[in-house]
């Protein structure tokens, strides 16, 4: 028997490595009497949202300084709380049928972060049309409750320069569809703005001694900077 749809529906461009889509349940088959099963996953009215994380990949700093499509010196103004990737930011979920097979998509958890613009270092394409930066962060929101995970490393208030880039995301546009050809789940897409690698490792942080340093878990090893050194760096 011909299977359809996917235990999880993504569009993932295979250079960056970063979960981009939405999330489905696995197949529930119908039964030989006609009477479906039912599905193996289930939603709860309130649809709180459990504690999701995008997987991303590090970019280390030098690749971030020559190729980010937007380099700001900015404040962290605020951290959203988690929605839902459509324009109203409800969630939503579909149930598609074929071939005696059951399908349902579900919404993806995303937050904004939004940063207020001091200096523009680097923005080659023109992307920023006003003195704010406002990205993109698939999962659940650290400022959703006390205990949430808080991997963005970041508060309001926070003196940042961050690397971020124009990207595509799947977006609830439409009623979802089954491609054949590519064997994914199809609900519109949307493009958006990102840090351009994983978002607590995407900037640095001004600290007392007035550099900027890399968070604490970043992976690799970077002399703290200071504003001018920056600017040269990516205006050589």
């Amino acid at each position: 028997m011909k299977l359809f749809g996917l235990c999880r529906s993504i569009f993932i461009p295979a250079s960056l490595g970063v979960l981009l889509g939405i999330t489905a349940s696995c197949l529930v088959p119908i039964q030989s009497d006609g009477a479906a099963t039912k599905p193996l996953r289930t939603v709860s009215g309130s649809h709180a949202p459990e504690l999701v994380e995008g997987s991303h990949e590090y970019v280390p700093y030098q690749r971030m300084l020559a190729e980010a499509d937007v380099i700001v010196a900015a404040q962290v103004a605020s951290i959203g709380k988690t929605k839902w990737n459509q324009d109203n930011g409800d969630y939503w979920e579909e149930t598609l049928k074929k071939d005696g097979y059951e399908t349902i998509v579900s919404a993806l958890p995303y937050y904004e972060v939004t940063f207020v613009v001091e200096e523009i270092l680097s923005d080659s394409r023109n992307l920023l049309v006003e003195p704010k930066l406002t990205l993109i962060v698939l999962g659940t929101s650290p400022s959703d409750n006390e205990v949430s995970s808080n991997q963005l490393a970041l508060q309001p208030g926070d003196q940042v320069v961050v690397f971020s880039e124009q990207r595509e995301i799947g977006w609830r546009t439409r009623p979802a569809t089954y491609d054949e050809k590519t064997t994914s789940i199809e609900v519109g897409r949307k493009q958006v703005m990102t840090f351009m690698g994983a978002p607590g490792t995407s900037h640095l942080v001004k600290e007392e001694d007035g550099l900027f340093h890399a968070p604490p878990n970043a992976p690799e090893q970077f002399t703290p900077i200071s504003l001018d050194a920056l600017r040269a760096s990516v205006n050589p």
